[in-house]
């Protein structure tokens, strides 16, 4: 216990609200999930996903989004990078395009403001 460490984990005021999932593009994505996600919410580190607000899972090409308590199923293909629909790159899939989704430091507040519930 306490002896792992995630790939990747975003703060905004001391707060880790984004973990990043990472594997070599020879990996299958389902692997984050299965391989390591399942074992840092079990016992590992529980404390990081206390405030989680989303977590993002990658193998480079592909690109994940999905929140604490979703089941492989429900985590979804991040495919923009803004509401721009004509860009030559829209629709496709990777890593870069979902950080520069999720993490654009406005976006990312607005998500956590007006589309995340704490209980």
């Amino acid at each position: 216990m306490y002896r792992r460490r995630c790939d990747l984990l975003a703060f905004v005021n001391g707060l880790p609200l984004v973990f990043i999932e990472l594997k070599k593009p020879s990996v299958p994505l389902r692997s984050a999930f299965d391989d390591n996600l399942r074992d840092y919410r079990g016992q590992s580190v529980p404390q990081l996903f206390h405030p989680n607000a989303f977590i993002l899972l990658s193998n480079g090409s592909d690109a994940k989004v999905g929140a604490l308590t979703s089941a492989w199923e429900h985590f979804f293909d991040w495919k923009r990078e803004s509401e721009d629909e004509g860009s030559p790159m829209s629709g496709k899939v990777s890593l870069e395009r979902a950080l520069r989704g999720l993490l654009e430091p406005a976006r990312l507040l607005d998500y956590i403001e007006n589309f995340t519930v704490f209980e």
